[in-house]
């Protein structure tokens, strides 16, 4: 029955679910502190590669100006920010063999809190995608996003 079959019924399964390095929580939790912070879009920028593709609900930024332009645009109606990150789920789909531990996909959830500039207060679930890959230079080896997507739940 299953030889028979045709399409896209067969999705990739991860090869375990365990996080290739402990320091990507921390960079997750850092990320979304820095999101949360309207001064902070220098650092927000940090935590992604030069050509990470970034799309944020309908708004999409492809390397570092754009990602910046994306980034001052986030603020444009918002005044206050705050994100509850409910969970994530790190996946390497790579063959066991062949892993690194230098990148990780993750699927993210959880809820913003935001405060309009008109005075509104909205709660608004979401869900990402994520790609973070270990850089390396000559001083630092960091996590960074190389890929970055969240959708957004409009009530």
């Amino acid at each position: 029955m299953v030889g028979s079959m045709r399409g896209g019924y067969f999705p990739q399964y991860p090869h375990h679910d365990n996080l290739p390095d402990p320091e990507i929580r921390t960079f997750i939790t850092n990320f979304y502190h820095a999101t949360d912070q309207p001064g902070s879009d220098e650092l927000w920028i940090s935590y992604f590669t030069p050509d990470a593709h970034v799309v944020i609900g309908g708004d999409v930024g492809h390397g570092e100006q754009e990602i910046r332009e994306l980034r001052q645009r986030m603020w444009t109606t918002v005044r206050e920010r705050r994100h509850t990150v409910k969970k994530a789920f790190p996946a390497i789909f790579q063959d066991p063999a062949d892993v690194r531990g230098d990148e990780c996909e993750l699927m993210l959830f959880g809820e913003v809190n935001l405060e309009t500039t008109d005075g509104q207060s909205l709660v608004v679930p979401w869900a990402g995608h994520a790609v973070v890959k270990k850089e390396v230079d000559a001083v630092t080896k960091e996590w960074k996003f190389t890929q970055y997507q969240v959708w957004m739940q409009n009530s």
